[in-house]
């Protein structure tokens, strides 16, 4: 089974030979992280295409956005949690939360 192949799922991802780190998926579209259909349509009408750029916002500001709901919110938490990123969703150094 193709599925199965890791040389696939390293395409399909747009991965390369090399070894991955697990903040690679923070640069990868989201399309293809194989979230879901309702979450990638919300990320784009936030204009977000990275998770990366999702963790350039600040919290406050990003329940703000047009598209934002916490069900939303929960998917990428549990996402981000998985891959033991989700320090990566906190508040920059020397910016506090209002």
């Amino acid at each position: 089974m193709k599925f199965l192949n890791r040389s696939y799922w390293e395409k399909f991802l747009g991965l390369t030979h090399k070894a991955a780190t697990k903040e690679d998926v923070m640069y990868m579209p989201i399309k293809k992280l194989g979230l879901g259909k309702e979450f990638n349509r919300q990320c784009k009408t936030m204009g977000f295409k990275t998770l990366h750029e999702v963790t350039l916002i600040e919290p406050m500001e990003l329940v703000e956005l047009d598209g934002f709901d916490y069900n939303w919110l929960s998917e990428l938490v549990k996402f981000l949690n998985e891959r033991q990123l989700l320090h990566l969703l906190q508040p920059l150094p020397g910016k506090s939360v209002r």
